[in-house]
């Protein structure tokens, strides 16, 4: 695998958000610090959420796009600190795959 697509980028976001739904419970767990609130898990599956329907407005024909769409829908829908943290994650890519259909991936 050479390039990353739209196609492709959506397919690892949905995945992401499916292991982290799935496996919240354990992640809310981990949460002790600085405050031991148990939403970590809980927090996240919520903005990942906001993402992945972010992305449905999207077609897979331009990944900078689709990603921008992902990043937007991340950032309404933070909760929480890990949230945002989350969200400006995504930001991050979506701006460096701003304008591109596809990006070539270092082997």
């Amino acid at each position: 695998m050479n390039t990353l697509t739209a196609a492709l980028y959506r397919a690892m976001v949905l995945n992401g958000y499916r292991d982290i739904k799935s496996k919240y419970r354990s992640i809310n767990d981990l949460n002790v610090f600085p405050v031991p609130d148990g939403d970590t898990g809980t927090n996240i599956t919520a903005t990942m959420n906001g993402g992945v329907k972010g992305m449905e407005r999207e077609d897979d024909s331009h990944l900078g796009r689709l990603a921008m769409a992902c990043a937007s829908g991340m950032l309404l829908s933070a909760r929480g600190n890990s949230g945002v943290i989350v969200s400006q994650f995504f930001q991050g890519l979506a701006e460096g795959l701003d304008g591109l259909e596809t990006a070539n991936l270092v082997q």
